[in-house]
């Protein structure tokens, strides 16, 4: 799995807070998104403060899940090279699958 093509905004995601007026007042947001050439390109807009830490590190986590994937589908098939599905390990397995493929936009 690894090697496989970004399609996310590259680079470290980091966070600034905002301010933005609605018709309503000033709300206090936070932004997660990447600086690149001197400005600031916004990825995702959250209203809450506390989203901002799993948001800015998908991308992160989503290159270490591609190498646990990998490497946990690699041991399986060295000490189970007969085993057809249906064990623990192929539950963790088709998960980690099914949350790369959501990532990448191919999953629900």
């Amino acid at each position: 799995m690894s090697g496989t093509k970004t399609q996310h905004t590259p680079g470290t995601w980091t966070t600034r807070r905002v301010s933005s007026a609605f018709s309503l007042g000033t709300r206090d947001l936070v932004n997660v998104g990447v600086l690149q050439d001197g400005a600031f390109w916004t990825v995702a807009e959250l209203v809450s403060a506390d989203d901002a830490p799993i948001i800015s590190a998908a991308p992160e986590m989503l290159e270490a899940l591609k190498e646990c994937h990998e490497l946990l589908a690699g041991l399986h098939g060295q000490a189970y090279p007969k085993c057809k599905g249906g064990c623990p390990d192929h539950y963790a397995l088709d998960m980690a699958r099914d949350a790369i493929a959501k990532a990448e936009g191919g999953g629900e």
